[in-house]
């Protein structure tokens, strides 16, 4: 079961959100356009994602603006050590949160077709999970990391939701937090 931190203030935040990559991106876009997490498009800077990786990158060009209520920062990445610092300026005042999809976000489309169990027992040492989906899924008309191969494998948001949560439940490992966390289904 997940760690319970608590996240019900980005009920009211503005969000930053940075996603690590197009196939992060158009999950979050999938999840928010269907009102599956726990925020939604409004809380949302500019009611957009961005990809920024770096915190000087969010610092320069959205923190500087005055808002009128708290800012948090939500960060979808499947680097565990990836450095990410504020400046002492914002390092207090502003929530950071990064939200693991490790060892990468292709698992989810493992998950989806069932394959999730023989990747991580019989490849998982040998190749990334993106590398043993392209074999499964070669003959399809888009890249597995593709916005329009990603949007319409997950086509129904709850089969979407659905890997999410079966990922929770059997590879979270120690990561505090993963994408169940941001789901309306985990409050």
């Amino acid at each position: 079961m997940s760690q319970r931190i608590n996240l019900e203030h980005l009920y009211d935040d503005y969000i930053i959100c940075s996603c690590e990559g197009a196939s992060e991106e158009t999950i979050m876009n999938i999840l928010i356009d269907n009102n599956k997490l726990i925020f939604s498009r409004e809380n949302l800077v500019d009611n957009k994602l961005f990809r920024f990786r770096k915190a000087s990158e969010i610092e320069a060009k959205l923190l500087r603006r005055g808002y009128g209520k708290s800012i948090s920062i939500l960060r979808v990445s499947d680097s565990k050590n990836e450095k990410f610092k504020l400046s002492r300026l914002y390092e207090e005042r502003i929530k950071v949160y990064t939200f693991l999809t490790r060892p990468e976000i292709e698992v989810l489309l493992l998950i989806g077709e069932g394959k999730d169990t023989k990747y991580f027992n019989s490849y998982k040492s040998s190749m990334k999970p993106s590398e043993y989906c392209k074999q499964i899924f070669h003959n399809r008309k888009y890249s597995i990391k593709s916005k329009e191969f990603i949007e319409n494998y997950f086509a129904d948001p709850d089969f979407l939701v659905e890997t999410i949560r079966v990922y929770n439940e059997k590879y979270r490992g120690r990561d505090p937090l993963n994408l169940f966390n941001l789901l309306q289904c985990a409050l």
